[in-house]
């Protein structure tokens, strides 16, 4: 018989409500003036804050599906004001923003490097393997991320992981040697992982005296206690570090991870995914209270030909998925493409921690990048940008603006290779919409 040809989702209606799943758990986004008070300090606050803005069509809900973190265990909404009591303050003296990624000692008595090799996939995968996240390329995004602040590579003599005994692994950060605990992986995915609490450790004795705030990033599967499968990343963010595994980011254990690339950041608020997705869990959706706010795709606004920012990113991730034959470009086997999609998910990823130093908690007022995730397919579904209560915090700690801000991040997915990634594409398309209205 003829292959019958892949159907693809038109990503049309939007929900900008959240799932029918909503209704039913515990989260409850607060209303539009809470949201619009929270992106401010208390009156008299000497705290210089650009403005920015909170329209539910710039930023929708978060989509809360059953199992997410918001669903499971909502965090309390942290506003500006409390923000205020916890942050880590951005001085002259403290402002560089550092990146390590640890060698291997080539005189280990293990082999360490074949720890970051995935058992789970079979040799006929062997010549799809994507590269490892470059990290001058997660130096130069996070450069636009927090721009208004240095961002560099951590570079040490003679420093990375080695082995004192054929039992113990550990990190010489020049001022000492770390000992990192391991273990077997319990799935089997990777031969070995090593502890996230030790690498924190670590990277706490090795943060430079003009450093803001310090991230890892390991090639390495990590784990945090015994009862846990893996993790990805942590951030001690009072004492401004942080850990991020680029391990289970590798797309292709994609399948293994239950990650649908067809329901990824923007097109993850489509209504059709988050209803169907609600009913195959066994919850749908039940009255809730009227408001003011629409729950789908509105139209374009009549002062402006340009499209509301999420739907011009759902244009831009659809126009860009498929390719001349009409084959689904995510579903490439092109180690190029799944290189540039494993850095989407690991910058991401960087950025998320790196906000915990500055003393910004897990979002629950908005779609954002600093909500918690639970999952990674939950974490494939979050958007790579900030809300405005975040934004907010963000920008009164670098001094920059948000169209200052927004052009760095679209100068970074405008780049050869990156912009031809799906994910990028919608990204630079949503901050173009932004700039133009907060222009």
């Amino acid at each position: 018989m003829p292959r019958q040809p892949q159907l693809i989702c038109s990503h049309q209606p939007l929900s900008y409500k959240g799932s029918p799943h909503a209704t039913h758990c515990e989260y409850n986004q607060p209303t539009l003036e809470e949201r619009l008070a929270a992106t401010k300090p208390k009156p008299g606050t000497r705290v210089p804050i650009p403005p920015t803005r909170a329209d539910i069509h710039h930023f929708p809900a978060p989509p809360v599906l059953p199992d997410d973190d918001l669903a499971v265990e909502p965090d309390p909404p942290q506003d500006f004001q409390t923000w205020l009591g916890v942050r880590n303050q951005v001085t002259s003296r403290r402002s560089t923003i550092y990146v390590a990624s640890p060698p291997v000692s080539d005189a280990m008595d293990v082999d360490m490097d074949s720890w970051t090799k995935p058992l789970a996939i079979g040799t006929e995968h062997h010549d799809q393997m994507p590269s490892n996240p470059n990290i001058e390329d997660t130096i130069d995004f996070l450069a636009a991320f927090y721009h208004g602040l240095p961002v560099k590579e951590l570079h040490l003599r003679n420093w990375g992981f080695t082995s004192p005994t054929k039992s113990e692994i550990a990190l010489n950060t020049q001022r000492q040697h770390v000992r990192i605990r391991t273990r077997r992986s319990p799935d089997g995915i990777y031969p070995f992982q090593l502890n996230l609490e030790d690498l924190l450790e670590a990277a706490q004795a090795m943060l430079p005296s003009d450093a803001y705030a310090l991230c890892l990033v390991v090639d390495h599967d990590l784990f945090e206690d015994e009862d846990d499968i893996f993790v990805c990343g942590r951030a001690y963010g009072g004492r401004r570090v942080a850990v991020v595994s680029t391990a289970r980011y590798n797309p292709l254990l994609d399948k293994m991870h239950d990650i649908d690339r067809d329901h990824v950041w923007p097109v993850s608020h489509c209504a059709r995914f988050l209803e169907n997705t609600c009913k195959a869990h066994g919850s749908s959706a039940k009255k809730r209270r009227t408001t003011a706010e629409p729950s789908i795709l509105h139209k374009r606004n009549k002062k402006s030909n340009s499209h509301p920012p999420l739907e011009a990113a759902v244009a831009a991730f659809s126009e860009t998925s498929t390719s001349a034959g009409g084959m689904p470009i995510l579903a490439s086997p092109s180690p190029i493409l799944l290189s540039t999609l494993w850095l989407a998910r690991i910058v991401r990823t960087v950025s998320h921690e790196i906000g915990h130093c500055f003393g910004i908690g897990h979002c629950a007022y908005y779609a954002c990048l600093m909500q918690g995730s639970a999952s990674l397919a939950e974490d494939m579904r979050q958007p790579p940008y900030l809300c405005p209560v975040d934004l907010a915090k963000l920008l009164a700690s670098t001094r920059a603006t948000p169209v200052e801000r927004y052009s760095a991040l679209l100068e970074f997915c405008g780049r050869p290779r990156i912009r031809e990634l799906p994910h990028f594409a919608a990204y630079a398309v949503w901050l173009k919409a932004s700039v133009e209205i907060c222009g």
